[in-house]
């Protein structure tokens, strides 16, 4: 009997931290299922996460996942799930102005408990939010997909994917903040959407603050929801909200029914454009425009340094800042001419960029984590950019923005139709590289900081492509300057 216990007993200490391990580590899924339907979905964006292309936040993760704005913007219109789903224009430099209409839509089910799971994700200009609740063990998940459309800049999309598991309907509520003054009017548009919604059009108006008597006239198309949607067993349902915006500049007040008749008519004539075109292609044609967006880029060493600059933060940050700024090269309106004198601006940003290199500009990299901060942050980069020579590429729209802020992060300028490197070697102790240069009408550089085994800097460039020859040498030019081609020249 005794030997009995013995055996017993060491079998448990042998055993006992793996159990408990195991134990630990299932038990949260174990006690709220709910758990587990977010990770379901979240996970397929873990590499991108890990790649800094996104950011992930995990309600039940939330002492170690940092919860980023959940925005989205196109330069003309911006979107902020997070601070009761407002809707904001352009003022100044920044999409900063609300509107008095709150488009997004929440779906109530009070019955149950949940948890959620948020993605910001940068490469994609998208933000994916996944609810789930609890009920009798079984999850129920309310998928939201936003985007401020890049190729489309009046258009706002939200589609939600509910799924019931259970072996009974389910009804859900619907509730849209909508108007928020009673000044607004509405009537019916007499278009109905792709979706055999009818749509609402909107108008109103809303002080500049900047001079009396000032006013900025704004429209809006939305679609006319139910209060309750009924999702029946064992299958799922969608909804999709397509929101339209179209605002004047600053005007007198006596100028505003004039205005107001002109954004009506272009809403009408977007809409017609929007119903005809499927929303997989809508989805593709915006995702593909941000895509090729970040065809230039930055990337630094990980540093495990406290309070280091790293990845996430850069391309967070950027991701705000482009979100401010039109994609004009991309946008459906933009016509042939208009295409031509872009290219031409973005061909040869002389005089950008001309101060000291951003990397340790702790202003410009805020935590991301409230409208405000964002909002800060994007202003003071315009400034700084517009301040350092940049104002050619600001003109440009958002590609030649992001060719002004991967200039500044190495402090590159460009002069006399030659590219400096200015960043000075003392500061050169982590490995950098600056990818899709811009350098004349058909050529870019790629450029990457590499440490030596004495962690001295080594400088190497190539061309992504080229319409002639090109040159580079070491600083001074003391050596005889390199042939480049589209090999790494060290």
């Amino acid at each position: 009997m005794l030997l009995l216990v013995m055996m017993v007993l060491a079998l448990v200490l042998y055993i006992g931290p793996s159990l408990f391990r195991w134990v630990r580590r299932k038990t949260p899924i174990m006690i709220d299922p709910s758990i587990g339907c977010v990770a379901l979905n979240v996970d397929p964006f873990l590499r991108d996460v890990g790649e800094f292309d996104a950011s992930l936040y995990r309600s039940y993760e939330s002492s170690t996942d940092k919860q980023l704005l959940s925005f989205v913007g196109n330069g003309k219109i911006g979107f902020s799930v997070d601070d009761d789903n407002t809707l904001y224009v352009f003022n100044n430099r920044t999409l900063s102005l609300a509107l008095p209409f709150h488009p997004g839509v929440e779906i109530i089910y009070p019955q149950a408990s949940h948890q959620e799971g948020n993605v910001v994700h940068f490469v994609k200009g998208t933000v994916f939010r996944y609810q789930c609740f609890n009920k009798r063990r079984k999850t129920i998940s309310v998928s939201h997909t936003y985007y401020a459309h890049r190729t489309i800049p009046s258009l706002l999309v939200q589609s939600v994917k509910i799924v019931n598991p259970l072996s009974d309907p389910i009804t859900f509520g619907i509730e849209q903040k909508g108007s928020t003054t009673e000044n607004l009017q509405a009537k019916p548009l007499g278009i109905k959407d792709r979706y055999g919604q009818e749509n609402i059009i909107w108008h109103g108006k809303v002080s500049t603050g900047s001079a009396k008597d000032t006013v900025i006239a704004f429209a809006l198309v939305t679609p006319k929801l139910p209060s309750t949607v009924t999702v029946e067993p064992k299958s799922s349902t969608v909804l999709r909200i397509q929101t339209l915006v179209d605002y004047s500049g600053p005007l007198k007040s006596k100028d505003y029914p004039s205005a107001v008749s002109q954004l009506q008519s272009f809403l009408k004539e977007e809409m017609q454009r929007v119903v005809s075109i499927e929303s997989h292609i809508l989805r593709n044609m915006h995702v593909d425009a941000w895509s090729q967006l970040w065809s230039t880029g930055f990337g630094i060493s990980q540093s495990k340094a406290y309070g280091a600059l790293n990845g996430d933060v850069i391309n967070g940050t950027i991701y705000y800042i482009l979100s401010h700024v039109r994609a004009l090269a991309s946008e459906w309106n933009t016509g042939p001419a208009e295409h031509r004198e872009l290219q031409a601006l973005l061909a040869y940003p002389e005089h950008c960029y001309g101060g000291h290199h951003t990397l340790q500009a702790s202003t410009l990299w805020p935590d991301s984590t409230s409208l405000q901060s964002v909002t800060n942050a994007v202003n003071l980069w315009m400034l700084t950019l517009e301040n350092q020579g940049c104002s050619k590429l600001i003109k440009t729209g958002a590609e030649g923005v992001l060719q002004a802020v991967v200039l500044s992060l190495g402090a590159f300028l460009f002069k006399d139709s030659h590219l400096e490197l200015n960043i000075q070697p003392k500061d050169l102790h982590r490995e950098l590289f600056f990818r899709r240069i811009s350098y004349g009408n058909a050529t870019h550089l790629n450029v990457s900081v590499v440490l030596g085994d004495d962690n001295k800097a080594l400088l190497r460039v190539w061309l992504d492509r080229s319409d002639r020859d090109y040159y580079a040498c070491d600083g001074g030019c003391l050596d005889p300057p390199v042939k480049l081609d589209f090999k790494a020249k060290q």
